[in-house]
């Protein structure tokens, strides 16, 4: 579940996810569940022009510990970060992102002193995704993440 609020500058969003029972774990078949985990973010934007913007902001998230036969682990993760953007759109299918950030408090995993993040999207039109459903079906190997970026880079190449 997520929840978005958006302005002219600004967005928040929200999420909340959670983890069914499984009634097997281990040799033992105990009961397992995790507590549903929380997440907050904030980020400033300002559009340096229509293609291009920056961001700043950060993220808030607790929770996702592990309870086994109602004994909890101690294992919650708490996480606080700030991160700064740059996005730029290319075309109308592809935009690029570089991030930069950092960790300020991590409980229970591990912290990132510095991040460095470029992310590339290819965005689908309707006739795009369709042919690349079709292609991915006919390929039969979408089984792992590796196939399904050795046919991604086959398509578009």
């Amino acid at each position: 579940m997520s929840i978005i609020s958006a302005n002219s500058g600004s967005w928040i969003q929200g999420d909340v996810s959670g983890v069914s029972t499984n009634h097997r774990c281990g040799v033992s078949h105990d009961n397992q569940t995790q507590t549903p985990k929380y997440e907050y973010q904030l980020y400033l934007r300002y559009n340096l022009e229509s293609a291009t913007q920056l961001a700043f902001g950060g993220s808030w998230n607790k929770g996702a510990g592990a309870i086994n036969n109602h004994h909890t682990l101690n294992d919650k993760l708490a996480t606080c970060y700030l991160r700064l953007s740059a996005t730029h759109i290319f075309t109308a299918a592809f935009q690029a992102e570089l991030a930069l950030g950092r960790d300020l408090s991590v409980e229970k995993g591990v912290k990132q002193d510095s991040l460095l993040s470029v992310r590339r999207s290819i965005i689908f039109d309707e006739h795009t995704h369709k042919s690349f459903t079709r292609y991915c079906y006919l390929c039969e190997e979408n089984t792992n993440l590796h196939s399904i970026q050795r046919i991604m880079r086959s398509y578009f190449s």
